[in-house]
């Protein structure tokens, strides 16, 4: 009978480094899921911001979708729509979360209202 083989050290280290570059691209996919749900809840805070902001404005006559726009950063201005009512005091400002990788599509978008009321 012949002596088992010992194992050499560098087919372990082999094998660790393909096992890194197999969980590679699943950790890559999870980061990026877990960056794009983060940015998506940053959107509907700056959202409730400028819808605040939208509400107020139009409250006090002045132009509600200047100021959400104002209040929000550039790289959301351009999908931003506001919705005003008849009344003048409440404002519901929708804007589509930025997909994190361009080229992937994302149809998510986030919708505030806001309604500022005057305390007599």
């Amino acid at each position: 009978m012949s002596k088992p083989e010992l194992a050499r050290p560098g087919r372990q280290v082999g094998q660790a480094a393909l096992e890194t570059v197999a969980l590679l691209p699943l950790v890559l996919i999870v980061c990026v899921t877990v960056a794009q749900v983060l940015l998506a809840g940053y959107t509907g805070l700056v959202t409730r911001t400028a819808a605040r902001a939208a509400s107020e404005a139009r409250a006090s006559g002045a132009d509600g979708g200047e100021a959400a726009r104002e209040s929000v950063p550039g790289w959301l201005r351009p999908s931003l729509r506001l919705e005003p009512a008849p009344d003048g005091e409440e404002a519901t400002l929708t804007a589509a979360v930025p997909a994190l990788i361009p080229g992937i599509p994302i149809h998510l978008s986030v919708t505030r209202i806001s309604v500022f009321r005057h305390e007599d």
